[in-house]
């Protein structure tokens, strides 16, 4: 895009233009009292000042110009545009991110600067390796200028730039106000876990002992928007009911539900043709959120088809143990199952995480637990 004949400098292109009506009305105060600050050119593109140009365009004023002297073009163009823009954390580790390409190759630009005065002093073997030891340092000290220009974190720029690289619309949207980078990475989560939907395939063999913890549907359209909903792809009770869950003929399994879908949970085991035959409760000790009364408690439902072997040691029906991440199980409740079922291999169906001995079935599971790992969704929480 050109302003008034110039082409915008790839530094000034860091940050959005303004929207129309922010750009009436500066052209509208341009109109009344003039343009204040000229319009920064380097090389004959515009460094900083696009808005102003565009606006004086609109109010038909005749810009001022003055040629940029710094050494960083870059950190010229944030600095002076943070002192005029009212911008949120996520907009500026988005910029940040985008700067970064930028820091680097005015850093590799000063080192070859710096080189060739070098050269004419030193000899050619140690001048080698003096630059490319100076160019390898380059792109690491331009990440820590670019977070410290705009005052963001590592994390929050690791964050945009990942954003960047997986979804650039997204990215554009955090640029210009409309999506944080905590909204954005969920978005791109979701995607994922999606794709990952489309391709399952329940786990091969037949299991005497599987734990499952569906995605529970709690909304009608799914609608992840919405306070208190889960910001993860769910499924609704037909979907859940039709699983074709790999079970042995003597087979337990272990339904996680929570208090609001306890009676969907037992059409879902009579769907599966498995009959309940008693209730595990988890006290989670800290009360959480809740559509009705604030949840503190979860429930398991152990039920079973044919004759499967349990050991004749009886747990109580009461697990009492702090939650950790959401919707990862006590560690209370695995040690339970191990100790009654005996019968093996175990199948977990929406894991969080591998355990020695089961064969884990979830979307969520880490790259390091690869082994007996099919992709799919992640469980529910309470």
């Amino acid at each position: 895009m050109l302003f008034a004949g110039h082409a915008a400098h790839p530094a000034a292109n860091l940050l959005p233009l303004l929207r129309r009506p922010e750009l009436l009305a500066l052209a509208n105060d341009i109109e009344i009292n003039g343009l204040q600050h000229p319009v920064v050119l380097l090389d004959g593109k515009v460094l900083d000042g696009r808005n102003r140009l565009l606006a004086c365009g609109i109010a038909k004023v005749k810009p001022r110009f003055v040629e940029f002297e710094g050494s960083s073009p870059t950190a010229y163009v944030l600095s002076a545009n943070l002192r005029r823009r009212h911008l949120t954390k996520s907009q500026e580790a988005m910029i940040a991110a985008k700067a970064l390409p930028l820091f680097e190759a005015e850093a590799r630009d000063r080192l070859r600067q710096s080189a060739t005065q070098r050269h004419r002093q030193l000899g050619h073997k140690v001048r080698s390796n003096l630059s490319s030891a100076r160019m390898r340092s380059a792109p690491g000290k331009a990440s820590e200028h670019a977070a410290k220009s705009l005052g963001v974190g590592s994390r929050y720029v690791e964050a945009a730039k990942q954003i960047l690289h997986e979804d650039p619309k997204l990215a554009r949207q955090v640029e210009r106000g409309y999506l944080t980078l905590a909204g954005a990475l969920r978005v791109i989560t979701r995607e994922k876990q999606v794709a990952a939907i489309s391709s399952y395939e329940m786990p091969k063999g037949r299991y005497p002992v599987i734990v499952i913890d569906p995605p529970w549907r709690y909304f009608e359209d799914d609608d992840q928007r919405r306070e208190g909903a889960p910001d993860y792809p769910t499924m609704s009770d037909e979907e859940i009911a039709s699983l074709k869950i790999p079970a042995t003929s003597d087979c337990i399994v272990w339904l996680w539900t929570t208090n609001s879908k306890m009676h969907d949970a037992f059409h879902v085991l009579e769907s599966w043709g498995f009959e309940p035959k008693s209730i595990l409760t988890w006290d989670k000790v800290i009360p959480r959120l809740g559509f009705w009364l604030r949840g503190q408690t979860e429930h398991c439902i152990l039920a079973t088809k044919g004759t499967p072997i349990i050991s004749v040691r009886r747990p109580a029906t009461l697990i009492r143990e702090q939650s950790r991440a959401h919707s990862q199980k006590p560690e209370a409740f695995y040690n339970l199952v191990e100790g009654l079922c005996p019968a093996g291999p175990k199948l977990e169906l929406f894991a969080r995480r591998r355990r020695r001995g089961w064969v884990t079935s979830g979307g969520e599971l880490d790259g390091a637990d690869a082994d007996n790992v099919v992709p799919l969704r992640r469980g529910v929480g309470s």
